[in-house]
């Protein structure tokens, strides 16, 4: 409020400490505030791939990137990896190789099909620091994800994450384990190799009581419970989707929470338990009305009971979101 009096500096600090309070709490919608009056008091885009001219601004525009991974759907994420490569670019430049791979550190959404350019600022940001170091294991850790989610590329995935996993044993890297083991069963489920993925969301699951990590937990046990689910065992299955979703719910992340709320629609329609599936499916559309997997089940759900009327509902919205969506292989087409 003392702006016109004072000037913008004291503004753009405090906006900065606001928001970064505001995202250690979870609370984006507050956090997005703070970082975009923060750019807009410093003169700053809050688009484009204009270059950050200062550490304040470069943390200002990591913040905002940080909210918009969190909030943005998946078909938009190219808007937060700009955000997050201004940032980048700014430390980089400045010799400030530790924040740079801070920034490039950043989990996205694993959205597969969808290059958001992530990948390419990852490498880059491996090329700063030693093949071998703990720096390296945690980018290898994210790297592994994007090569598998965005580019296909499955071996190369694995051999990331392999590498990323033995740099955490040999340095006693609980959490760096844990998010890698998370990612390689993604990794692993995507290539329905199922033993073998579950057996890395277990090790992910037992580990996750250790480390406060509620994205790489909500993972760990999305995987088991769909896993364990697709074969045939749906009794072992029923904790690990309770336990991912109470872990989203910490998180409160839109992507995570309507991810573990479908795992519990697939388990309660797979027992014909409808009334329980449709409620599951209410709250993960109200969550993320866009999100494909809600909307693909919900449309066999309403067939299967002869809701056809409710079904060819649910196809416009799917629809719509399709519409929305590049062309490519992405999960979101492949719903459709």
């Amino acid at each position: 409020e003392a702006q016109t009096v004072l000037g913008a500096e004291k503004l753009m600090r405090y906006s900065l400490l606001a928001g970064n309070r505001a995202l250690a709490s979870y609370a984006y919608e507050e956090a997005l505030t703070h970082f975009q009056r923060g750019l807009t008091a410093k003169g700053a885009s809050l688009t484009g791939a204009e270059p950050a001219t200062d550490a304040e601004t470069a943390a200002l525009l990591f913040g905002l990137g940080q909210v918009q991974v969190a909030t943005l759907p998946v078909f938009q994420l190219q808007e937060a990896v700009l955000s997050l490569g201004r940032a980048f670019d700014y430390y980089a430049q400045a010799g400030d190789t530790e924040q740079a791979v801070v920034v490039a550190s950043q989990p996205l959404l694993p959205a597969a099909g969808y290059r958001t350019g992530m990948s390419q600022l990852v490498s880059r940001a491996l090329a700063l620091v030693p093949p071998d170091s703990l720096q390296a294991g945690r980018l290898l850790s994210l790297y592994g994800g994007l090569l598998s989610t965005e580019e296909g590329d499955y071996e190369g995935a694995q051999r990331a994450l392999d590498q990323a996993q033995a740099i955490a044993r040999r340095e006693g890297d609980v959490a760096l384990e844990l998010r890698a083991l998370a990612d390689a069963a993604e990794t692993l489920g995507y290539r329905n190799r199922y033993q073998e993925a579950l057996e890395k969301a277990l090790q992910a699951s037992e580990l996750a009581r250790r480390v406060d990590d509620p994205r790489s937990e909500m993972m760990a046990h999305y995987w088991a419970a769909l896993l364990l689910l697709c074969m045939g065992q749906p009794n072992e299955a029923e904790g690990h989707s309770a336990a991912s979703l109470a872990a989203a719910e910490r998180l409160r992340h839109h992507f995570y929470l309507a991810r573990a709320l479908w795992a519990q629609v697939c388990l309660t329609r797979c027992r014909g338990q409808w009334q329980a599936a449709r409620d599951l499916s209410d709250r993960g559309l109200g969550v993320s009305p866009r999100e494909s997997r809600q909307l693909g089940d919900r449309i066999g759900m309403e067939c299967e009971v002869g809701n056809f009327r409710e079904s060819e509902a649910y196809q416009e919205r799917l629809l719509e979101v399709t519409r929305l969506t590049p062309r490519g292989p992405t999960i979101d087409r492949a719903f459709s």
